[in-house]
C-alpha cells in the first residue's frame, strides 16, 4: 500500500523556499532596526556607518534563526504556520543558513571600531544565550529582548558618545518592546507550558500578568509625559508620542482584557513604528 507523502517528502517551489527564508528573518522587525539607526543618527547629528545597521540586521537574523530552531515542538503548537514547523524551510537548511550568516557578521565587525567590535560580539552572545536558555526564564528573558531593541541606540552612543539625544527613544523603544513581549507570552501560553516555560502567564497568572502591563503603561505615560520637555517640535510629541502612542498603549490593553492577543501584539508593533517616527518629526 503506498503511503501518503508528508510535506517533509515534498519538494517546496523554489519561489516558497525563498519566501520561507524571508519570513525566518523577520523582515519587519529588521525594518524596523533600519529605522531605528537612521533616526539615532539624526537624534545625534553623528557620523553615519553604513556598516553598523547590517551588523545588527544580522545580529537579529542569527537570533530569530536559532529562535525558530529551538522553538520548533513549541511553534508546531503556536505558530504552526512558520517556516520551519510548516518544514518551508527545513532545520537543517536553517543551520546552514545561521552559519552562512554568522560568517558576514564575523567579517562586517572587523570593519568597526574596537569598543563597537566587543559590544555587538556581546549581543550576539546575549541573543543566542536568550533562544538557548533565557527564554524560558519568564521576565529576565522578556528584558534581554528589551533590551536587545535598544542595542542600536547604545551602539550609536559608542560611536558618537551622545547619550542625552538618545535616552528618550531609548526608553520608549525599550518600554512598548517589553510591553509586547509580555503580551506574546500570554499569546504563547499553551505551547510555552508544554516546554515547562516560567513566563509570567504561566507563573502567576491572567491577572497578575495583566496588572503588570497595567503598571508598565502608566510608568511608560508618566515617562513620556517627562520626556516632553526635552522635545522642541512639541505639537509632533503631542501628537504622536502623548496622545497616539499612549493611546494604542491602552488600546493594546483593552485587547488583552478581551484576550485578542493578536491584535494586541499588531498594535504594539504599530506603535513603534509610529512612535519612531513621530519622536523623528519632534527633533
Amino acid at each position: 500500500m503506498k503511503q501518503k507523502e508528508t510535506r517533509e517528502d515534498l519538494d517546496i517551489p523554489v519561489f516558497e523556499k525563498i519566501t520561507g527564508f524571508i519570513k525566518l528573518i523577520r523582515p519587519i522587525n529588521l525594518f524596523i532596526i533600519i529605522l531605528s539607526f537612521i533616526v539615532g543618527y539624526v537624534f545625534t547629528k553623528g557620523e553615519i556607518s553604513i556598516v553598523l545597521p547590517i551588523i545588527y540586521i544580522l545580529i537579529a537574523s542569527l537570533g530569530y534563526i536559532i529562535n525558530d530552531i529551538k522553538d520548533y515542538e513549541i511553534d508546531l503548537v503556536n505558530e504552526p504556520e512558520r517556516p520551519i514547523p510548516s518544514n518551508t524551510v527545513k532545520k537543517k537548511e536553517a543551520k546552514i543558513f545561521f552559519v552562512i550568516l554568522l560568517i558576514f557578521f564575523v567579517i562586517l565587525n572587523f570593519l568597526v571600531k574596537t569598543k563597537l567590535l566587543i559590544f555587538n560580539d556581546l549581543v550576539l552572545i546575549l541573543v543566542i544565550f536568550y533562544s538557548i536558555y533565557f527564554k524560558r526564564k519568564g521576565f529576565i528573558g522578556n528584558l534581554i529582548v528589551a533590551f536587545f531593541t535598544i542595542s542600536p541606540f547604545v551602539a550609536i552612543y559608542i560611536l558618537t558618545d551622545d547619550l542625552k539625544n538618545l535616552v528618550a527613544i531609548m526608553f520608549f523603544a525599550f518600554c512598548i518592546n517589553l510591553l509586547r513581549e509580555i503580551v506574546k507570552d500570554l499569546k504563547d501560553f499553551r505551547g510555552d507550558k508544554l516546554v515547562k516555560s516560567k513566563s509570567l502567564p504561566i507563573k502567576y497568572g491572567f491577572e497578575y500578568t495583566y496588572n503588570i502591563l497595567l503598571i508598565l503603561s502608566f510608568l511608560f505615560l508618566a515617562g513620556t509625559i517627562y520626556f516632553s520637555k526635552s522635545f522642541y517640535g512639541g505639537i509632533y510629541y503631542i501628537i504622536f508620542i502623548l496622545i497616539i502612542a499612549n493611546g494604542i498603549n491602552f488600546l493594546s490593553l483593552f485587547f488583552t482584557k478581551k484576550k485578542e492577543y493578536s491584535i494586541s501584539s499588531i498594535l504594539y508593533k504599530i506603535n513603534i513604528l509610529l512612535g519612531i517616527g513621530g519622536l523623528w518629526l519632534s527633533m
